[in-house]
């Protein structure tokens, strides 16, 4: 049985948005990604920027990321654009490639 992988990418035309009505929408700021996914996440910025022919410094300073959790499969969807992208882009993250940030308990 082939293995499903952890990571989709997909490009969407702007203006075709996905349904997020039903799904929570996350912080990046509360979310830890396994190395494999920030890779992933890294690897897709370039790609973007690459086939835009756009310095990446320029490309991060421009994009606009949204996080949803698909709470009835524990994946998160990552959804990034800029005004000089013609589509969004989506990564799908497995579940087992984040978690979310846990406050800490200990004396700072």
């Amino acid at each position: 049985m082939q293995q499903e992988s952890s990571f989709k990418v997909a490009e969407r035309a702007l203006g075709q948005e996905p349904r997020r009505d039903t799904t929570p929408r996350v912080f990046l700021s509360g979310i830890i990604f396994t190395s494999g996914a920030r890779e992933t996440l890294g690897k897709t910025v370039k790609d973007i920027a690459a086939k835009l022919d756009l310095p990446l410094k320029t490309l991060f300073a421009s994009l606009f990321w949204e996080i949803y959790w698909q709470t009835e499969i524990g994946s998160l969807v990552v959804v990034m654009r800029a005004e000089c992208m013609e589509a969004e882009v989506s990564v799908e993250i497995a579940g087992d490639q984040w978690e979310f940030k846990t406050r800490s308990t200990g004396v700072h």
